[in-house]
């Protein structure tokens, strides 16, 4: 999926939904194992972390169709592009995660 799209469908749904949202997954970095994982989403389509244990990686989307992704506070920002393996896994750059995504 394009970028752009799914901006669409996470902007979409931003009316009907919280500002805020929580959401148990599992999430992999690379082809490690999958983990339990949540997704605390700040602003729909355009704010989010995954919580890997002690690990937290942020992912925003700037409105204009470019993901950027950092794996740490303070880290610089590294652009990333977002497809879909499957309906259910969804991944940004090397990091991906599957389960019911808070999105729709």
């Amino acid at each position: 999926m394009r970028t752009g799209m799914l901006a669409m469908l996470l902007a979409g749904v931003a009316s009907a939904s919280p500002s805020r949202a929580e959401s148990d997954l599992e999430c992999r970095t690379g082809l490690g194992a999958w983990q339990p994982c949540r997704m605390n989403v700040a602003s729909i389509g355009k704010q989010w972390q995954l919580q890997l244990g002690q690990r937290r990686i942020e992912i925003r989307h700037d409105g204009s169709g470019q993901m950027v992704l950092r794996e740490r506070q303070g880290a610089p920002w590294s652009p990333v592009e977002t497809k879909w393996l499957s309906q259910r896994i969804l991944c940004w750059g090397p990091v991906c995660a599957r389960g019911n995504l808070p999105l729709d």
